[in-house]
């Protein structure tokens, strides 16, 4: 069994990392603009604008964590040589790779649930009072 003690760290690339901030990025920026369209359009009696507005950031998003979460899941397995299910992460490129794939699926999800009340609701400036 060799000795890895001498071995020197490798950092992570750049594309790692565009990996683990680009779904984060992609889910601040459907709260962030879905809340100031909401906040704006709906004070102002513009029923269908955030309706759409809301859907069109929303779709953006999705596609953006999905598209990461995929990229992701292949950087991990071309990394490891072993399937998802098989989890080390061993050396800092493996581990943000991991990182990216758990981040990537939960904020998939968050943009999912973020997008429900435009899905659902036809006119979202009408609330409950």
């Amino acid at each position: 069994m060799p000795n890895n003690s001498d071995a020197v760290p490798v950092a992570p690339s750049a594309f790692s990392w565009l990996l683990l901030g680009a779904p984060v990025v992609a889910w601040s920026a459907q709260e962030l603009v879905s809340f100031y369209v909401t906040a704006s359009r709906c004070t102002q009696g513009q029923a269908t604008v955030p309706r759409a507005a809301l859907l069109d950031v929303s779709l953006l998003a999705l596609v953006t964590t999905v598209a990461a979460s995929i990229a992701s899941v292949r950087r991990f397995q071309r990394l490891t040589k072993r399937s998802v299910t098989q989890i080390e992460g061993r050396e800092p490129d493996e581990l943000l790779a991991l990182a990216s794939v758990v981040l990537g699926v939960v904020l998939t999800l968050g943009v999912i649930w973020g997008a429900l009340p435009a899905v659902l609701v036809s006119h979202v400036c009408e609330g409950g009072a």
